[in-house]
């Protein structure tokens, strides 16, 4: 293969340059094998130079075999696109090829002819060996005229000023054959048709573009001089709109059912307010712009600059100039005012959907969020940027409606700051603080009739809540829209506008895009409030115990102390187990922070503490009704015991009552022992618990032992003045019934007299 010389034609450089950009696309492209005149040459024909010989390409490639892969689009781009081998054409019959055939054949040819480019071509297509044999008389000379002249040494071209170019054959031939090659390639044989298809392809468009611009910038609000600067103000309004929301929520606080609907129907009066008071300056900045568009359009109809003429409701001296294309102009221009003002209610509309939008999903992610730390202390920040929204930035009209709302309320501040709390911190296993999400709603735990409940409930939250929300909807349904508004009758051609029946802004957003949003809002409640279920269990515990406890009575202990069914253990273990009880609940917590409720549960406590305090009164007043009943007849006995031990027998009789007595008593001192320990014990165990003892009652307990014992002597006195007794007494026995036998005697001999045998006695 031989390499294009420097010194070679203009077509020889323009085949060249060719020749490079196709290399250039087809770099990293798909290889092919083409079979070429019997001689198969790698990639394409243009990539590798030609030689010099005549190439022609044959009439069907006999093989096509992609030797990479790829994807079926750049396959596609291969097979269709400008890289495609164009349909093969009948060659063109030259008038100088017969010519260059023979010097080729006879080099020693001392012909030359001359060859021009001719008038009329053969063919539509660019060809630059399109060129004729002419005689030199008819050469064109004229300035943008060339000529070559063909001979055996080669060609020489000649320029209209006088320069010649000389390129052997062998260099003429070889240019020759890769036009030939090139112009088989779509890119090359429909370059023309592809130019001026774009040529059109873009005149059109720019045309189109040109007509669009056109109409914009005659009918583009934003391009009119009078209603751009009132779009940007009202743009502006609309951006403040955007960055309202209908909640206030201050992470720093705990918010009670009633203080949170407070707090937020105060945010909801004031952003009513605001829009309200936004809505007012819209109405009147689109009044005045459409007033001053028909001021301008009467002016450029009329010709006049009479002040008279700028108001077209106004009453003036040239009415009768009016005809009636004005009227229709007038007319036309209140159509064109109609579309300015159905913008801006989409404007209005827009920022509305997204205020409402917004605030009911904030809602749903207040509630919904209840574990996710994380994305709910990022909210935090969020609910901060929402909580500024407004009018900050500028002067309020309505500064003193505002403050005036502030003042009705009973002094919302002061009482959130009762319940106000700071974001809880806890500690990982490492003692790192971690941040956990803000509660912002108090709840609290009730016993109600024998039950635990939170109060609020769910029911009072979900209907507060649904109220609320219903609230917040009402402020955009009593908003008129700027379509409808009074203000601009007369100002407008409102037509048929009547037949939407779309008169609040509601109406236009739709009402029913909210119901999902709606619907969810009490689920989530109810599902918060099912995550805080679980702190009823400690409590349902200690509810249980405390009703069973509701259940004794002093009677009821007392009856089974008679019975002896009640020990001292038992009164020990009963007060135990209220005491572990009353102390359980005493330390249970006094709140719980789960999620973003706050729940207090120190009522519940209060409920439940009492009970388990009365059961264990019962218990101690029984106690000490035992040990004193104990005591007293305890200390009765040995009293009464004493006193007959101490008493001196003055008879037979009486000692032997004494000595009887005394004998009974020594029998059940084991049991009088135990007695006293039974007392010791009970008084212990109520000191052990420190119960109060009435002041009689600790003296005669102090003096029990002490009386026992004097008891106890009292028996041994008894026992050693018994030897002495029995001497006593048995001398006086003996007289006695010396005595008694005189008495039998003299018995027995009256019973022998007469009158006592006689029978009529």
């Amino acid at each position: 293969m031989e390499s294009i010389d420097e010194d070679e034609n203009p077509i020889s450089k323009k085949c060249k340059i060719a020749k490079n950009s196709i290399e250039r696309r087809l770099q990293g492209k798909q290889e092919k094998t083409f079979t070429l005149d019997k001689k198969v040459y790698m990639s394409h024909p243009l990539v590798l130079n030609v030689p010099e010989a005549s190439i022609e390409f044959s009439p069907q490639i006999e093989s096509c075999k992609a030797t990479s892969s790829s994807s079926a689009k750049e396959a596609w781009k291969r097979r269709q696109g400008k890289f495609k081998l164009a349909t093969p054409e009948s060659e063109t019959q030259y008038m100088w090829l017969p010519f260059f055939e023979s010097l080729k054949e006879d080099p020693t040819r001392p012909e030359f002819v001359y060859l021009q480019p001719p008038l009329v071509p053969k063919s539509p297509k660019y060809d630059p060996y399109e060129l004729e044999i002419v005689r030199h008389c008819h050469l064109r000379q004229h300035a943008a005229c060339f000529h070559y002249t063909m001979s055996s040494k080669g060609v020489t071209l000649f320029s209209s000023n006088g320069n010649a170019e000389f390129e052997a054959l062998d260099q003429w031939e070889r240019a020759y054959n890769q036009f030939r090659c090139i112009m088989h390639l779509n890119i090359f044989s429909q370059y023309k048709i592809w130019k001026t298809w774009a040529l059109w392809k873009h005149y059109v468009r720019r045309k189109k573009k040109t007509l669009a611009s056109a109409i914009i910038q005659k009918n583009l609000f934003a391009n009119h001089v009078i209603f751009a600067d009132v779009l940007v103000k009202i743009r502006k309004i609309v951006v403040k709109i955007w960055t309202m929301r209908f909640y206030y929520l201050d992470p720093k606080k705990i918010y009670t059912l009633n203080e949170f609907i407070q707090e937020q129907t105060i945010k909801k009066n004031i952003v009513d307010l605001d829009i309200s008071q936004y809505a007012r300056d819209i109405i009147i900045a689109i009044k005045n712009a459409c007033m001053n568009a028909l001021a301008q359009l009467e002016e450029s109809l009329l010709g006049t600059n009479d002040s008279s003429m700028s108001l077209p409701n106004e009453e003036s001296e040239n009415h009768e100039r009016y005809t009636y294309l004005i009227a229709a102009a007038k007319r036309l221009e209140q159509s064109r005012l109609l579309s300015f003002v159905r913008l801006v209610d989409y404007l209005i509309t827009d920022a509305l959907h997204m205020v409402l939008k917004s605030t009911l999903e904030d809602l749903v992610f207040i509630f919904l969020n209840l574990y996710h730390n994380e994305v709910n202390n990022n909210a935090i920040v969020a609910l901060q940027n929402h909580n500024v929204g407004g009018r900050d930035d500028e002067e309020d009209e309505h500064g003193s409606s505002r403050d005036s709302i502030l003042m009705s309320s009973p002094n919302p501040q002061s009482s959130l700051a009762n319940s106000s709390s700071t974001i809880n911190e806890s500690f990982d296993e490492d003692g790192k603080k971690v941040a956990t999400p803000p509660q912002y709603l108090m709840v609290e735990l009730w016993v109600c009739d024998e039950i635990l409940v939170f109060h609020p409930s769910f029911q009072d939250y979900k209907i507060k809540i649904e109220g609320y929300v219903k609230d917040i909807l009402n402020v955009v349904r009593v908003l008129r829209r700027m379509l409808y508004h009074p203000e601009l009758d007369g100002v407008v051609d409102k037509g048929d506008v009547d037949v939407e029946n779309l008169t609040s802004y509601v109406d236009l957003i739709g009402e029913n895009q909210f119901h999902a949003i709606l619907k969810k809002i009490p689920k989530i409640i109810k599902s918060s409030f099912k995550s805080i279920e679980f702190v009823k269990e400690p409590f349902q515990k200690h509810l249980d115990q405390c009703i069973a406890n509701r259940l004794i009575t002093h009677d009821m202990l007392l009856k089974e102390v008679e019975e002896g069914k009640r020990d001292l253990q038992m009164f020990r273990d009963d007060i135990e187990i209220y005491l572990c009880q009353e102390n359980a609940i005493a330390h249970l917590p006094d709140y719980y922070d789960v999620g973003i409720f706050h729940i207090i549960t120190a009522k519940a406590k209060q409920s439940l503490l009492p009970l388990p305090q009365q059961a264990k009164k019962i218990i101690f007043a029984l106690l000490s009704f035992v040990a004193g009943k104990l005591l007293t007849d305890f200390m009765n006995k040995i009293h009464e015991a004493e006193k007959k031990l101490r008493v001196v027998p003055n008879s037979v009789e009486s000692f032997v009552d004494i000595a009887n007595f005394k004998d009974d008593l020594q029998k059940t001192l084991a049991n009088l022992e135990d007695q006293s320990k039974s007392i010791v014990d009970h008084y212990e165990l109520i000191k052990e618990y420190g119960m109060e003892v009435p002041a009689m009652e600790q003296a005669s307990f102090q003096m029990m032992a002490v009386d026992f014992t004097s008891c106890k002597e009292a028996m041994d006195l008894v026992e050693d003045a018994k030897p002495l007794n029995i001497k006593k007494f048995s001398s006086d026995l003996s007289n006695e019934v010396n005595l008694l036998r005189k008495d039998v005697i003299d018995i027995r001999t009256s019973a022998q007299a007469p009158m006592i045998l006689s029978a009529s006695m």
